[in-house]
């Protein structure tokens, strides 16, 4: 569209007549700017729809839906055992609110950082918690283990849909995200030349220990076994990784494109001339 907008201005221009009796005549215009980053003072309407959000974003979001609402998981069921369950229910557990208010905890911090990626990556932890979603509803679906605190009374389709850990999932993609992040465009500025400073690492540590903690209280609390937290914490770092180095990649093509883009058209009667600038 950009590109379009230049050539029907330079045609406009290019296309006047010239001056008549007139050596010295000019024909200019103001600079025209062009940018691929995002207005640092809003966002479009099409920041919720580019950038892979259909594919990683809202259309997941509908696929989860879909599948929470219509999809009841199978009789049986797949590659676990059908006499699985039978532990004490337990009184207490991590409700999803909590897990999901460390992925909007994790977006905040990258917007409150301030650096010139953060639109891109606030997009890119979105799209792996959305994406990470999806899947695991659908493998809850389709290996429909019963819960550790299962029992053959229970008509509650939710206690076979423990493999994989929804919960861990969630937790891991927010810190995988926030570790990722945190290494290329918060403390690459403040390491200087060491490789890994104490602080770093802590924070690393910290981070990778409240999600850690929250796969733990789902088997202390009878609600996964180790393999259902595992394959959720496997599924959503890679899934934050992919979506972190797609985003990473989007905003490393902006930043290296072409910038503020200025063309001045001058035009006499001896000559016509089109001079260029932009910044690379």
């Amino acid at each position: 569209m950009k590109s379009a907008c230049v050539a029907l201005l330079l045609g406009a221009v290019l296309s006047r007549p010239a001056v008549a009796n007139d050596d010295t005549a000019t024909l200019s215009f103001s600079p025209l700017a062009v940018s691929n980053r995002p207005a640092p003072g809003g966002l479009s309407l099409s920041y919720f729809f580019d950038g892979g959000m259909l594919p990683f974003f809202w259309a997941p979001i509908a696929g989860r839906l879909a599948i929470d609402t219509w999809v009841e998981p199978r009789s049986t069921p797949l590659g676990f055992g059908d006499d699985e369950g039978g532990l004490p229910k337990s009184s207490w557990e991590v409700p999803s609110y909590a897990v999901a208010g460390l992925t909007a905890g994790a977006g905040i911090g990258i917007l409150a950082g301030g650096d010139r990626s953060r639109w891109y990556h606030l997009k890119g932890l979105g799209q792996a918690s959305m994406t990470s979603a999806f899947i695991t509803g659908g493998l809850k679906t389709v290996f429909a283990r019963h819960r550790p605190d299962w029992t053959p009374e229970d008509t509650d389709d939710n206690q076979r849909k423990s493999f994989p850990s929804g919960h861990s999932t969630q937790a891991f993609a927010a810190a995988t995200y926030a570790i990722l992040y945190l290494r290329g465009h918060v403390f690459d500025a403040m390491r200087g030349n060491q490789k890994l400073p104490w602080w770093e690492a802590a924070t690393y540590f910290g981070i990778g220990f409240g999600a850690t903690a929250n796969a733990a209280e789902r088997v202390i609390h009878n609600r996964h076994n180790f393999s259902d937290v595992a394959a959720g914490a496997a599924l959503g770092a890679a899934t934050s990784y992919l979506m972190y180095r797609f985003q990473e990649r989007r905003f490393h093509d902006a930043e290296s494109s072409v910038k503020n883009l200025s063309i001045a058209p001058s035009i006499t009667k001896e000559t016509k001339t089109l001079s260029l600038s932009f910044d690379w």
